[in-house]
């Protein structure tokens, strides 16, 4: 997988999505197609390398995340798994332009921070202000544990 994104981009990203990247615990979804498939469907990731996660629900007929995310937004229960697809295809595109906007605004340095990040959204406001109200509730969580020094996986074997 390291060798299908380039190491310049795996090793501008933030420590844990570089050791996520390196655990494997993303693969490319397979490239292989029926003799059927149309040369749009071929073409429409535009290089974008499609990404399933190993936790991920799976693209489905029946539904999965992607799903489940457009019937929160009005889409119907069940829909076409084209629509699903170009809609991941899309979101990973934007989330790829995002990572190489952030690593241009990162020079000299080759590491991107979570400024550069805000750099980039700063242009949309809406993102902007949820991406500091995350931050700012990941802080919160974080200040939390410290208190309570709570380990969120002990605590989840101790439940089950």
């Amino acid at each position: 997988m390291a060798g299908q994104i380039p190491q310049n981009l795996i090793n501008a990203l933030p420590p844990q999505f570089a050791q996520m990247l390196n655990n494997q615990q993303f693969q490319p979804q397979s490239q292989t197609q029926s003799s059927g498939t149309s040369n749009l469907q071929n073409s429409r990731t535009m290089g974008v390398k499609r990404i399933q996660r190993y936790d991920a629900a799976p693209l489905s007929k029946e539904g999965g995340e992607m799903q489940m995310l457009l019937w929160a937004f009005g889409d119907v229960p069940n829909s076409m798994r084209e629509t699903r697809e170009l809609l991941e295809d899309m979101m990973l595109e934007y989330i790829n332009d995002l990572c190489l906007e952030a690593l241009r605004n990162s020079r000299p340095k080759p590491k991107v921070k979570v400024d550069d990040y805000l750099a980039v959204l700063r242009k949309d406001v809406r993102k902007f202000a949820r991406s500091h109200q995350m931050l700012a509730a990941s802080k919160d969580i974080k200040a939390a544990r410290d208190v309570n020094q709570i380990d969120p996986i002990k605590s989840r074997l101790k439940d089950d």
